[in-house]
């Protein structure tokens, strides 16, 4: 398997970049008025283009915790077609746990230690792997392309934690939420085929991750 910086530095950035912002469009509020759109767009190709080159050449910082983290992606259906899910696991999780095993956030990670981080080599993550690549660089880039806003954010977070723990408020159950709004819901007797729909994907979910974690661990 290759790190995340591996797969970086042998991906075409042009593709990867049209592929980004077809994802993630750029908005026009961002900028001064004056600004043209043929403007915006070089700004945000090249602010792309840099932010990519440089998480090429940075040095990779070895996780703390000792475990193997590796990207993959299995599929689910959404409007009738296949689509892709993307999941962080330590490789150990996998084996011991299997289709059971969390999938983690990585947003408040430094940039240094994800790009340390493996890639699958499944048949989907093989498939997938522009769009993998495109959400790694989205969620690298939540707090700032240099993540000038995680201190902040990390700060803030902590803070929500705690107090969270320390309030420990009645949870609202989301029937119990829906009842109390005006917002569309399912009657009692729609839920029955709600039930059925949602057990089916989930099942189809269940099944297509078993098939990719399956072929991770016999490549390991």
């Amino acid at each position: 398997m290759k790190t995340v910086q591996e797969h970086l530095k042998q991906a075409n950035i042009d593709n990867l970049i049209n592929a980004f912002y077809y994802k993630y469009p750029a908005k026009l509020d961002d900028f001064a008025d004056d600004v043209t759109i043929a403007q915006a767009k070089k700004y945000n190709y090249d602010s792309m283009y840099m932010f990519i080159e440089n998480l090429k050449k940075t040095p990779i910082t070895p996780n703390n915790d000792d475990k193997t983290w590796i990207f993959y992606v299995y599929h689910n259906i959404n409007d009738y077609m296949p689509e892709p899910i993307f999941n962080l696991t330590p490789l150990k999780e996998l084996k011991e746990l299997g289709s059971q095993a969390y999938s983690y956030a990585y947003e408040f990670t430094p940039q240094a230690e994800v790009l340390g981080y493996f890639i699958a080599e499944n048949k989907l993550t093989t498939y997938y792997l522009e769009d993998l690549l495109v959400d790694i660089l989205y969620e690298m880039s939540f707090f700032g392309l240099k993540q000038e806003e995680l201190p902040v954010e990390k700060t803030k977070l902590d803070e929500q934690i705690k107090e969270f723990k320390a309030t420990n408020p009645d949870q609202l159950s989301i029937d119990d939420f829906l009842e109390n709004t005006k917002l569309d819901h399912f009657t009692a007797e729609e839920k029955v085929y709600e039930k059925q729909a949602f057990d089916a994907k989930m099942t189809l979910g269940k099944l297509s991750m078993k098939r990719a974690i399956k072929e991770i661990c016999k490549n390991k």
